[in-house]
């Protein structure tokens, strides 16, 4: 059952909703009474009658009619909520379970498979010749021909209903004997084509690079990306890791479905976002999967993990960003997908807060958006997100908490590899990761400099090339 009212938190409102549910018996649609109040300390009131048979009830919302739906609570046979809000303009859905009838969605089920390339053992030979910051002693064996695949399907949104994806599977060609498998997590990007199941676009490059060194290679597009329909949940850990695990299983499937064996090694690997993702995927793993994909080991390279603290802090102390469209990107993925009481227009300068927004649809690159922004936060985000990222109890530095990757201890051996000038991704951001899992008693991570004073950009390929030295050292 669902009810859908818009709420403006200013007013004082009366709401009469129609709803209607499925049930193993027809039954006539019912008028609901829900009404919409200030507290006395300034939150909103939600109340609702309840239902026959007292089911537990879930609450959703959502900024504007285009954003995925977010959760509020648990679901509780409660009839009220009150939650904290700044937005003056918000939509709220209540869901009713009223039979235990629920949909479970069939993640990672394969779609479909389409073969969209080949990329020759000569081409990427020739490629790391002209690569820059590799060092002489660098591993560029490339022995294998390549064949890329396109796989589509079934994963579950931010908020766990169904939903399909995309993903990019690099298969070496000649091998007779079972692979081991990399899950290879793709760099930043803005426009929905620039995936890794894209025989054009250079964001299958890493994972294309492990699979001519004789590695099945899963390359998931993300959730919003490739051929995903939804905002792409930009540094938001749950749905980057279900997405992620769920590309393994489809690529599992195509492997079987073509006589491709593969041995029990599963090792994971990715640079920048690509850095957290993989981060978010070993985590994943390791406490909701471990046995169906037991992690070998994974290299988690440049990636913001640290975003309440590090992050959090570059951005308040006003520090020069690099890539200015990455700040309102992430801003953009927490006020669709988290309950941070700010819209994404009232995120940033006013400005700014018409003209940008709507540049973020998925056919506008990162390259192509900069130049239209300032490079200090202060001068890109508003007063009140400014207020907000100060305040450590308030929805929006709740959101960024929740999103970390520092509470937990990975088990499978780890290789952070960081340049100590990145001037995109903070170094401390790996330092801070250290520092945590060793305190929470892991055993295994290792952090290191790949060095030669590169920056963000230069640093990838080298630390790409680094990362595969390391895990055939492992095998």
């Amino acid at each position: 059952m669902n009810i859908l009212l818009r709420c403006v938190p200013t007013l004082l409102l009366l709401c009469l909703s129609l709803a209607s549910f499925k049930s193993t018996k027809a039954q006539e649609a019912q008028a609901l009474n829900l009404q919409i109040s200030r507290t006395l300390d300034g939150r909103t009131q939600l109340n609702w009658t309840p239902l026959p048979g007292n089911p537990n009830y879930s609450v959703k919302t959502r900024f504007d009619i285009t954003s995925p739906w977010i959760n509020l609570n648990s679901s509780t046979s409660e009839t009220q909520l009150a939650i904290e809000t700044t937005s003056t303009q918000q939509f709220f859905r209540v869901v009713a379970n009223i039979d235990g009838v629920v949909e479970i969605p069939n993640r990672g089920r394969l779609i479909s498979a389409e073969k969209v390339g080949e990329i020759p053992s000569l081409t990427l030979q020739f490629l790391l010749l002209f690569l820059p910051g590799l060092p002489e002693d660098a591993d560029r064996s490339v022995p294998y021909n390549v064949d890329l695949y396109k796989l589509s399907y079934e994963t579950i949104d931010p908020s766990g209903q169904t939903t399909f994806a995309s993903a990019g599977l690099a298969i070496p060609q000649g091998i007779d004997e079972p692979l081991p498998m990399v899950s290879y997590q793709h760099p930043t990007v803005l426009k929905r084509t620039e995936v890794p199941s894209n025989p054009d676009s250079s964001e299958n490059l890493g994972g294309v690079f492990m699979a001519a060194g004789g590695f099945l290679t899963v390359m998931p597009d993300y959730l919003g990306l490739g051929e995903s329909d939804l905002f792409h949940p930009f540094l938001l850990a749950k749905p980057t890791a279900t997405a992620s695990v769920d590309a393994l299983r489809a690529a599992k499937t195509f492997a079987a479905n073509n006589a491709i064996d593969t041995t029990d090694e599963l090792f994971l690997l990715g640079y920048s976002e690509g850095g957290y993702a993989t981060m978010a995927l070993h985590r994943e793993l390791q406490e909701s999967h471990n046995n169906e994909f037991p992690v070998s080991a994974s290299a988690p390279l440049a990636g913001p993990y640290d975003l309440s603290g590090t992050v959090r802090d570059a951005i308040l102390a006003n520090d020069i960003l690099a890539e200015p469209y990455q700040l309102p990107y992430v801003v953009a993925s927490l006020t669709r997908y988290e309950a941070v009481g700010l819209t994404f227009p009232e995120m940033l300068r006013a400005d700014l807060s018409s003209s940008i927004p709507p540049l973020f649809n998925g056919r506008v690159s990162g390259a192509e958006i900069n130049p239209l922004l300032p490079v200090r936060p202060s001068e890109l985000l508003s007063d009140v997100a400014l207020a907000a990222l100060v305040n450590p109890t308030h929805p929006l530095v709740l959101g960024l908490q929740r999103n970390d990757l520092l509470d937990w201890a990975p088990l499978a051996p780890m290789l952070l590899l960081h340049c100590l000038n990145d001037n995109v991704v903070s170094y401390q951001n790996s330092q801070r990761a250290l520092e945590r899992f060793n305190a929470q008693g892991a055993t295994s991570v290792t952090l290191i400099d790949p060095g030669m004073d590169l920056d963000h950009f230069d640093c990838a390929i080298p630390s790409i090339v680094a990362a595969r030295q390391w895990i055939n050292s492992l095998r």
